[in-house]
């Protein structure tokens, strides 16, 4: 689950920063920025390499999910506003925001899989360190 989540997020990623960068959306993509460098550290240093996270990987992860909350709670915030007025002039565009929401979604459970996954891996090694020091 883990490996698929990255590779949709990276691979959807990637095509929302080039939709972005055609409508000139530098801020979005600055956000966007942490989310898939996250998905890229998941991916190819948990995941193929079977190692452990090092802080650093912690911390972009909890920047991404931070990025990822405020998103989704400025587009939430966006669309209730642009549905209650009632103008179509006013309206950003919905397709976009939708697939921004359901990416910034999907960023928020990679992040909570694969930090317990890491979790796991810990204590994996925490056993296995402790078996190898009674022998």
């Amino acid at each position: 689950m883990l490996k698929f989540l990255s590779y949709l997020n990276l691979f959807s990623g990637i095509i929302f920063i080039a939709i972005l960068k055609s409508n000139e959306n530098y801020l979005d993509i600055a956000l966007m920025v942490p989310s898939i460098f996250f998905n890229w550290v998941t991916l190819f240093h948990f995941i193929k390499n079977n190692q452990k996270f090092e802080k650093w990987h912690l911390y972009l992860g909890v920047l991404g999910v931070l990025f990822s909350i405020i998103i989704i709670l400025l587009t939430s915030q966006i669309l209730f506003e642009a549905y209650n007025s009632r103008n179509s002039l006013v309206a950003p565009p919905f397709v976009i925001m939708l697939v921004r929401q359901i990416l910034d979604v999907f960023v928020i459970i990679q992040f909570v899989i694969a930090y317990k996954a890491n979790k796991k891996l810990l204590i994996g090694q925490e056993i296995k360190n402790i078996s190898q020091s009674k022998t």
